[in-house]
């Protein structure tokens, strides 16, 4: 095996690669194994059958399978057409670089969600592979092939970013490390009702369930029959309420708690949820709160 080193901001990719692209890089391996590494094989021409975790699944020219780690997969079978690229690539953040926006950050959150292998398609990923696999007849330029493998990787990361090829009730059932369902929808829970005051978003959940963006936003559709956004702003604002309601407490505060820097942003999101401002709402409590206290202190004359 080849390897080299590619740089994208301060992500570093250390890729393996079979030695001189033996074979059209299409050594097929035809006893069980897995790798410590992501493994991503394009497949440019033919047919084959390669079993993941016991389950067969037929490889077609046009697909791209990305394996996670320690997924025990080999060939049972392939034609003589099947040609396809492989490639190995282990990921750490580059010592040398440092940078606002995080390069790894941003692959290692697209590529350690996946947890079982994926499937999918795209056609400028497929263009790449081709063209690799065209220039190492004609040309030997490592900076070449570093910049198409470099390639490959930003699609992929968007490929994975964007769009999951399975379907939303995969995604929430089977896709996901936790063996009870209902762990991972507590888990969810916990994060809104512990963590709505603070400046969080969609890829702060995904990291605590260990899940892409994506996949993130349908596993709470599915569970709570509503978008991230608006069970968060619900979250806030019920606390919201609550506290506005403690004539002690400045408003200003009251925004702070409830995860808004901007008090227009809080008066703006109070404003829509309840139909006041928190000044109204806080005024109409009081008053209603006098009234409730008049009225019993009248009962309470009525009987003496």
């Amino acid at each position: 095996m080849n390897k080299f080193e590619i740089v994208l901001g301060d992500a570093s990719f250390l890729v393996y690669i079979p030695s001189k692209y033996q074979n059209h890089f299409n050594t097929p391996i035809n006893h069980p194994h897995f790798h410590i590494d992501h493994e991503i094989h394009i497949v440019l021409d033919g047919e084959a059958v390669m079993e993941f975790d016991g389950v067969d699944t037929p490889m077609k020219a046009g697909d791209i399978h990305i394996i996670p780690r320690n997924v025990c997969h080999y060939y049972k079978s392939h034609n003589e057409q099947f040609n396809k690229i492989s490639l190995l690539y282990t990921m750490s953040r580059h010592p040398d670089v440092k940078r606002e926006f995080s390069e790894y950050e941003f692959y290692s959150k697209m590529f350690h969600c996946i947890d079982r292998c994926i499937i999918a398609h795209d056609e400028n990923i497929m263009r790449l592979g081709k063209d690799l696999l065209s220039l190492e007849y004609t040309e030997k330029n490592d900076h070449i092939h570093r910049t198409l493998y470099a390639m490959i990787f930003i699609s992929l990361a968007k490929l994975v970013e964007s769009s999951s090829p399975v379907s939303d009730e995969e995604t929430a059932y089977n896709l996901h490390s936790y063996k009870d369902v209902q762990e991972q929808k507590k888990i969810i829970e916990a994060f809104f009702f512990y963590r709505f005051g603070e400046n969080v978003t969609i890829e702060d959940l995904a990291r605590e369930i260990y899940r892409s963006v994506p996949q993130t936003h349908r596993i709470v559709k599915n569970y709570f029959n509503d978008n991230f956004k608006t069970i968060l702003v619900k979250q806030r604002m019920e606390h919201a309420c609550m506290l506005v309601k403690q004539g002690e407490i400045k408003l200003g505060d009251v925004a702070l708690a409830c995860g808004y820097n901007s008090y227009n942003g809080f008066l703006a999101a109070f404003r829509k949820y309840t139909g006041k401002t928190p000044e109204e709402y806080r005024s109409e409590f009081e008053y209603g709160v006098n009234r409730a206290k008049s009225h019993v202190s009248d009962q309470q004359h009525r009987y003496e």
